[in-house]
């Protein structure tokens, strides 16, 4: 898998809100519970895709990715993931 294919996998088809994706400043890629790259984000937007939710189907959402930025040492610490996604407020 090249940096483009990780990019085009990790921007879209998010299952969470949007209101909570426009929090987002840094996307980062994990594979087997290490960091592999990560990009600053420019925003979020509803995507085409949906998933369902107890009220019905919700879109996903989707990131518009900057330039990449270094994996900072303090990310190879990975919380939990809950459907893929993991936040934290520092």
């Amino acid at each position: 898998m090249t940096a483009d294919d990780v990019a085009r996998q990790a921007h879209a088809a998010w299952p969470i809100s949007l209101a909570k994706a426009s929090t987002v400043d840094v996307l980062i890629a994990v594979l087997d519970g290490q960091p592999l790259m990560a990009w600053g984000v420019l925003g979020a937007y509803a995507s085409q895709e949906t998933y369902d939710s107890n009220g019905g189907p919700r879109a996903r959402v989707a990131f518009a990715l900057g330039s990449p930025v270094p994996v900072d040492p303090s990310w190879h610490e990975v919380p939990s993931l809950r459907r893929g996604v993991a936040t934290e407020t520092r």
